[in-house]
């Protein structure tokens, strides 16, 4: 399949699975007001921030060592790999019970809330997983059916909870964790029918592992709070009808994230496979000039969505979260920008550096934390959306800056070819 089918396939597949939680807003914005999505967004904030204290980063692997490895190599190497997030859980439950009510002052949630989201995050490590292993193995309908079907049964369990149960916020969260479960159990039988499933661990598998994935754990964690800490800036200053209203256009613009994410996923497995056959000037030329053709599609795709924004409100959104249009067409270019880092920062992945994302994205971090507060008190809540362009915009730069010192591409292949050979 050509790099074009498997863009095509990625986006199809990840733009149908948007699209049924995107069915949602009506229903959540017409059962939950403002303040209660608020609630919703700020479990889910601390469920993401979670999650990578338990995946590690792992499956960031699975692309990487695919091409490398034999059929049995990279059946032990999966079977090492799923008792990481196991041992990470026991921890992170261990911390989350000893500080419990610090974390509900921050998050501005129930204590019991606290407790429950480590095993939450746990239910989605191995089906975070298996479509990498997908992705890695250039199975892009596998991929969509696996991702497709677990959206269907969140929905259908989320339409129970709220629906028929009479939940709230709550019902949303229970939804998410059931079809996770349901799934962990899928996962594993179908890794178990690829042969990935054995009880054999290899202690150097897993610290090869966590050298890769822990190093980048400031960078996994600061890029989910340049992308989510806004929230919590507005819970504690604007109060959670805010976050609401903020959570729904974000997730809104998040469309344009899907698309980015796609092509990317796409890219990965055939730039790495061009890199490990050590491309010539030409070669590298030509992947240069691609790259740039996707990201004037990209910003074409971008415009064209931001035009549309208004009638997505008009159509699908409830009355009481209007006033985030514009929020929402800030925030798609934000996305926009996040496109271009995933595209520049494969190169640091590929050579392993990855504790300089985490420098990186620590300091963008910084400098939207305080674009947020200085933002928010003088424009509002689209204070927080004007944060979060300038910084996807300083980490996309910096990322190019520091991909190109590690892995020199013709970047401006029209100037001088010979200064890149």
């Amino acid at each position: 399949m050509s790099l074009r089918k498997h863009i095509f396939s990625y986006s199809a597949a990840n733009m149908v699975n948007a699209a049924l939680p995107f069915l949602l807003l009506p229903l959540l914005t017409s059962y939950l007001n403002p303040h209660d999505y608020g609630k919703l967004s700020l479990v889910q904030l601390l469920m993401s921030l979670s999650f990578p204290f338990v995946l590690l980063n792992i499956h960031s692997l699975f692309v990487m060592e695919y091409s490398k490895l034999s059929r049995t190599e990279f059946g032990h190497f999966v079977s090492s790999m799923i008792w990481i997030p196991i041992g990470a859980f026991s921890i992170l439950q261990l911390l989350f019970f000893l500080f419990q009510n610090p974390l509900s002052d921050i998050f501005k949630i129930p204590v019991q809330w606290i407790l429950y989201v480590p095993f939450f995050v746990l239910m989605q490590s191995i089906p975070t997983m298996l479509p990498v292993i997908f992705q890695a193995k250039k199975e892009p309908l596998n991929y969509g059916k696996f991702k497709i079907s677990l959206t269907l049964v969140n929905f259908a369990f989320t339409l129970y909870f709220i629906i028929s149960m009479g939940m709230g916020w709550e019902g949303r969260i229970l939804g998410i964790v059931a079809a996770y479960t349901v799934f962990t159990l899928v996962s594993l039988a179908v890794l178990r029918r690829l042969g990935y499933l054995e009880f054999r661990v290899s202690r150097g598998t897993i610290k090869e592992a966590l050298r890769f994935g822990i190093p980048l754990l400031p960078h996994t964690l600061a890029g989910i709070l340049l992308a989510m800490s806004d929230k919590l800036f507005l819970a504690n200053m604007l109060g959670a009808g805010e976050v609401g209203i903020y959570s729904v256009a974000f997730q809104v613009a998040g469309a344009i994230l899907i698309v980015m994410t796609s092509i990317n996923q796409a890219w990965m497995p055939h730039l790495y496979e061009q890199l490990n056959a050590t491309p010539s000037l030409q070669t590298k030329i030509l992947i240069v000039r691609q790259t740039y053709k996707v990201a004037l599609a990209m910003s074409g795709f971008t415009l064209v969505f931001i035009a549309f924004i208004p009638l997505v409100y008009r159509f699908f959104i409830g009355e009481g979260y209007r006033s985030g249009i514009v929020l929402s067409q800030v925030l798609s270019v934000a996305f926009l920008l996040q496109g271009f880092y995933f595209i520049v920062t494969n190169y640091i992945f590929y050579v392993k550096k990855t504790y300089l994302l985490s420098v990186i994205t620590t300091l963008s971090l910084a400098v939207l934390w305080g674009l947020n507060y200085f933002f928010i008190l003088r424009y509002g809540v689209i204070g927080s959306a004007y944060a979060l362009v300038c910084g996807y915009g300083m980490i996309f730069l910096l990322g190019w800056i520091v991909a190109y010192r590690l892995y020199p591409m013709p970047w401006m292949f029209w100037r001088n070819h010979e200064q890149h050979v």
